[in-house]
């Protein structure tokens, strides 16, 4: 099996003056970042003394994510990010639930390394940052003191290396396990089906490297290209910075490319250096990337993954996004090279038409999740991970995303998937985002409702809205009522949270 270790070490040597993170202010260079990275594999592997174990990372957008994820991989540790937007009491399930045995920290989260100071005594902890009344050890001064020669460790391929917890909608998360063999093939899939050396030149992280953002790093890193790191996302500093910088890339949920095409509808922003953003996690919305692709022209790619099958499983690339190909433009794309998919339980190969669970089968499919048999074999037929999407399979090979195995709404007998009925609504002119879900029906079993946010500067009259989706949609999956809001609950991934929309469902639409 090829070693993570020794490509990123090829890139360490061969880009050594170049330029591989920035952060605000901070310029590291590859060497730099190896000499660092180096010192805390150490620090890290003695503190957990140089046994199998898992590490939890509460950094945001700092060159210390990059050269902390590097660090575990030359130590043979397992990295937990704790995404910035969790509370507390969810980061302290996710470091009890991985068995972290260590805790690295920004000091803007003291707060939370408080809380662990008092909940886990007995847990090591290391403050980033000079400043001596933080909660834990100093993680520079640690650095300092240690060796900067690489250590020589040589784990199993089924060793952990990343544990990417679920956003947890309902319940509470899960750990999906990255073993060093499936990142390296999730990381060779990345290289060979998304980020090309044009576009890996310098990627802005505007989105947190604790999840999406983060699993670019390592490719872009290994392609010699830079990291540039927002602390938070702002569309007109992520101009400002891409500009600057002459930044190639970056990564994306919809909600951001929005609050881009937004803003440069009314400043002129523009980034001409700007070869590929990516995007993904959600339902892009067809007017959103439409006046995307108008205003930035065809640096639009996306991509369909999960934290137990990380992206790319399927690719929209760059000139497949045409304006003018609705069908196409709403898919998710085509199978990437490397991934094997099946839609349904058939173990047939896909043909065009077919509509069933979307599973997949590689490489790069995750390990199982930590600690949870039981979750493990309830996610798996026959070697291919279970999605709980549904998929059809259209014209050109291309995939469509048409709902959700658990939120499929049963109404009069007949099946119906919210996200084929929002992509309905989201054509409508004005209509910014859309969330369907079901309400219980004396009369149907359960009745189609729907949210809509209208586009800034725009009054949506519901009833065109659902005359107008008469129009394309058959009578049993058109909203019996709408209503609109000013915005949708957002979960930690950029997700609309359903349930959390169907709670807050206007009785009024019930009795009219």
């Amino acid at each position: 099996m090829a070693s993570l270790v020794s490509w990123i070490q090829t890139a360490e040597l061969e880009f050594a003056s170049n330029t591989a993170v920035v952060d605000g202010d901070r310029r590291l260079t590859f060497a730099e970042v190896a000499e660092r990275s180096d010192r805390a594999a150490n620090v890290l592997g003695e503190t957990v003394g140089w046994e199998p174990a898992n590490v939890a990372l509460l950094v945001g957008n700092a060159a210390e994510a990059v050269e902390l994820d590097l660090a575990l991989m030359k130590a043979a540790l397992g990295r937990v990010s704790l995404n910035p937007r969790l509370t507390n009491d969810e980061r302290l399930y996710i470091l009890g639930d991985s068995v972290a045995s260590a805790l690295v920290y920004d000091p803007e989260y003291a707060d939370f390394a408080e809380l662990v100071a008092e909940e886990l005594p007995h847990l090591p902890i290391f403050a980033t940052g000079r400043a001596s009344s933080l909660v834990g050890s100093s993680y520079e001064e640690a650095l300092t003191a240690a060796s900067a020669q690489c250590p020589a460790v040589h784990p199993a391929p089924e060793t952990p290396s990343l544990i990417m917890y679920t956003s947890g909608t309902t319940g509470r998360p899960k750990g999906a396990v990255w073993t060093l063999a499936s990142r390296t093939a999730g990381t060779t899939n990345m290289l060979l089906n998304e980020l090309d050396r044009a576009a890996s030149v310098g990627m802005v992280h505007a989105a947190s490297v604790s999840h999406g953002s983060g699993s670019k790093v390592l490719p872009v890193f290994l392609r010699g290209g830079v990291s540039i790191l927002l602390r938070r996302f702002d569309p007109a500093d992520f101009f400002e910075v891409v500009n600057r910088e002459r930044a190639t890339a970056s990564f994306m949920v919809p909600s951001m490319v929005q609050m881009l095409v937004e803003h440069a509808a009314t400043s002129g922003a523009r980034m001409p250096s700007m070869v590929q953003i990516t995007y993904g996690g959600a339902k892009m919305p067809l007017p959103t990337i439409r006046e995307a692709l108008h205003l930035f022209g065809p640096v639009f790619a996306q991509v369909y993954g999960s934290c137990e099958a990380p992206h790319p499983v399927l690719t929209l690339a760059r000139h497949e996004h045409r304006i003018d190909e609705e069908r196409v433009l709403s898919s998710a794309g085509r199978r990437a090279l490397g991934v094997t998919i099946r839609i349904g339980d058939t173990k047939a190969l896909p043909a065009i038409g077919d509509v069933g669970e979307l599973m997949i089968g590689g490489d790069h499919v995750f390990g199982g999740y930590w600690k949870n048999e039981d979750a493990t074999d309830e996610s798996f037929l026959d070697g291919f991970y279970k999605t709980g999407d549904i998929a059809e399979l259209i014209d050109g090979g291309f995939v469509e995303i048409v709902g959700r195995v658990k939120e499929m709404i049963i109404t009069g007998g007949f099946n119906v998937y919210p996200a084929e009925v929002e992509r309905v609504l989201l054509e409508y002119p004005g209509v910014a985002g859309a969330c369907v879900y079901s309400r219980p029906s004396r009369r149907w079993g359960e009745a189609v409702f729907a949210a809509i946010t209208p586009a800034p500067g725009t009054t949506i009259d519901t009833a065109a809205v659902i005359a107008a989706s008469r129009e394309k949609l058959a009578n049993y999956k058109v909203p019996k009522g709408i209503w609109v809001t000013d915005a949708l609950p957002l979960g930690t991934t950029g997700k609309v949270q359903r349930s959390e929309v169907a709670a807050v469902h206007p009785a009024a639409l019930d009795e009219g």
